[in-house]
């Protein structure tokens, strides 16, 4: 299977259209309009991976690795936005049941609820299996308390996917915002991905059907949300050479306009190093389209590697650019590249960090 040149071209014009021109208010107001979240409804992509029968578009892998990367190169917090809405997607369409996933899915594709995934917590970042918030089975009912911090979305999400303790192990349920007993408390003026509209989410003593539960509870952390990382890890690797790609785009164009500075050797060793890296992401996660479309029992190795490759080419190529460029990298109304620098280093971060997927990648060839 190849990409898409027709799909790739729309949605480039359509973030030409409606992302780009809003990029630097979406930094400045630390929130992504409703006007650009209509308009991203309106054309179906936060159905993405939904599949048809529930309203979805059903992008095979290939077309999602191009609407993540070139949505990235729009605003990095648009794209992070869709690669939360398939972590939510994803296990409730693999693991949820019939009325579950007929309750959401199409709501979910047609941009009507927005969802997100609760993870992180004060005491649990990279290490999931060290969540507190807990679910008490009261027979006829669950009750969910604690605490999940930094959670993409939470300042407008309609419901979250939440990852709890139950007798010991762990599972997935959805929590309703309107919920007795959701506190919702706003993060802002973070580094990068400013406009995440980040949230600090406490449940006190908050009923939750029995039904909302995605998945069976298991030791370690739940199948359920490691469908759902997998997923992320996915996205946001292209979403991460969407960053560097664009970068390095826009290290030539200011190379082209400035004929001395592209004779130096020093510069042409910049430059080549930023090519390479570039070329790398896209190899890598061109690999990793292709095993997720194929269900290659390498899907999870090679989206590993695409996420580990990617997000460090973005930090590094973003970086350079800056390095290349001088006061006008660093310059927001100059050049937009400060903003990706600051947004490649995120995407480091998010969905395991660098370091864990170091730790991740050694365990898929030592012990495979």
């Amino acid at each position: 299977m190849a990409f898409n040149s027709k799909f790739e071209e729309e949605v480039a014009l359509f973030v030409s259209e409606y992302i780009v021109p809003h990029a630097i208010e979406m930094d400045e107001t630390q929130n992504i309009p409703d006007s650009v979240i209509k308009n991203i409804a309106d054309r179906g992509y936060f159905g993405a991976c939904v599949k048809s029968k529930y309203g979805g578009l059903d992008l095979n892998t290939y077309d999602m690795m191009s609407l993540h990367k070139i949505m990235a190169k729009g605003h990095g917090s648009v794209e992070n936005m869709l690669t939360v809405t398939g972590m939510v997607t994803q296990p409730i369409q693999r693991f949820g049941s019939k009325e579950i996933r007929e309750k959401w899915l199409p709501k979910i594709a047609s941009g009507e609820k927005i969802g997100a995934i609760a993870l992180t917590e004060p005491n649990a970042g990279s290490d999931l299996r060290a969540v507190d918030t807990y679910l008490t089975d009261q027979q006829t009912h669950f009750t969910i308390n604690g605490v999940k911090r930094w959670i993409t979305l939470g300042q407008i999400a309609d419901f979250f996917l939440v990852l709890c303790k139950l007798n010991n192990k762990t599972i997935a349920v959805i929590v309703e915002k309107d919920t007795h007993g959701v506190k919702v408390k706003p993060i802002t003026n973070m580094l990068g991905l400013r406009a995440n509209m980040l949230a600090e989410i406490e449940f006190t003593d908050c009923k939750i059907p029995k039904e909302n539960a995605i998945g069976n509870e298991i030791d370690g952390v739940s199948t359920a949300i490691n469908f759902g990382l997998d997923e992320g890890r996915y996205t946001t690797a292209c979403g991460s050479y969407g960053i560097a790609e664009l970068a390095l785009e826009e290290t030539l164009k200011h190379l082209r306009e400035k004929d001395r500075l592209n004779k130096h050797q020093l510069v042409q060793k910049l430059l080549t190093e930023m090519i390479v890296e570039v070329e790398s992401a896209k190899s890598f996660c061109t690999a990793a389209a292709g095993a997720r479309e194929t269900f290659d029992f390498s899907m999870i190795r090679k989206t590993l590697l695409a996420k580990y490759v990617a997000s460090k080419a973005a930090t590094n190529v973003s970086s350079k650019a800056i390095q290349i460029l001088g006061a006008k990298g660093c310059h927001l109304n100059s050049s937009f590249t400060e903003r990706l620098y600051r947004d490649a280093k995120i995407m480091e971060l998010i969905e395991g960090s660098t370091e864990i997927h170091e730790v991740l990648i050694a365990k898929e060839f030592l012990y495979a």
